[in-house]
């Protein structure tokens, strides 16, 4: 469920709903598997009786409705907000607010941005390793929002004494097998401190 958090704009709450959700990610051979079974169908064009048989089964018989888990649906829909007015500056915000730009419908841009994060927390869920350390900041100010609602009454108990403590330690569950990101000199940061 940690690694979940990585993803953009995705808090423990939604991070649990899918987990939970899905259970065992093996049971879906591909992402889009998944990303359908959480209500994210690409837009199809339907005929009067599909979408006539969609209306039967409780939806509009429209793209999103009444399909798929309204849970994960609702919080992964919900992250697709938080990359557009949040994490504009990252590579997912940048690609929705190209879309939006180019005239799409903000709505479906939402809708579309959760269904690229549902594609990446399949192969999170599979266990494919993290490539790169790109959002390991973001991931840190999430931990240490993370360890705000908790309390740190509560996180001093777990044995983590400051927030900044507490981020480090789950960002090196997630990133450490990764080497760390030169700096602009060229040097890693730790090389950089020991000159």
């Amino acid at each position: 469920m940690l690694r979940l958090m990585q993803l953009q704009g995705v808090n423990y709450k939604g991070a649990f709903a899918l987990s939970a959700a899905v259970e065992d990610v093996r049971r879906f051979s591909e992402a889009s598997k998944l990303a359908a079974y959480c209500g994210f169908s690409p837009i199809v064009d339907t005929s009067g009786s599909e979408e006539e048989a969609a209306r039967r089964r409780g939806g509009t018989g429209k793209p999103l409705d009444g399909e798929g888990r309204d849970d994960v649906k609702h919080f992964f829909t919900e992250a697709g907000q938080t990359v557009l007015a949040s994490c504009a500056d990252s590579k997912l915000g940048k690609w929705g607010w190209s879309m939006i730009n180019r005239g799409k419908p903000r709505n479906k841009v939402v809708c579309a941005i959760g269904h690229k994060l549902v594609l990446y927390a399949f192969h999170i869920m599979r266990g494919d390793p993290t490539p790169n350390r790109d959002g390991e900041a973001f991931f840190k100010r999430k931990m240490v929002g993370l360890h705000r609602e908790i309390g740190a009454a509560r996180m001093h108990e777990l044995g983590f004494g400051t927030r900044g403590q507490f981020a480090s330690a789950q960002a090196k569950l997630v990133y450490g097998s990764l080497p760390e990101p030169a700096t602009p000199g060229g040097a890693t940061p730790s090389e950089a401190k020991s000159n």
